[in-house]
């Protein structure tokens, strides 16, 4: 099913990567946050696990890519990787 937001739609923010000297939350926070914006059962969740155009097969362990080009997203959280255009 097709999901959208509408101005009626709650944002859970998550806690900020950085607190001091002012909250920063990181792009991967972010996006994530735009994947699914709460804990709500009707959001889809979202599980991806791609190369990106950055990604260098140098290593035996593609999650340890030193380019940061392999991109993992499980339960609808970004949690590694670098989204390009041709990844979105």
């Amino acid at each position: 099913s097709f999901m959208c937001w509408d101005e009626n739609t709650r944002m859970e923010v998550p806690p900020p990567a950085i607190m001091k000297p002012v909250r920063l939350w990181t792009g991967k926070q972010v996006f994530s946050m735009l994947l699914r914006p709460n804990s709500n059962k009707k959001w889809p969740v979202v599980n991806l696990s791609l190369k990106a155009r950055n990604y260098t097969n140098t290593l035996d362990a593609k999650l340890m890519d030193p380019t940061d080009g392999y991109v993992v997203i499980r339960n609808s959280e970004h949690l590694i990787g670098n989204l390009d255009k041709a990844s979105l």
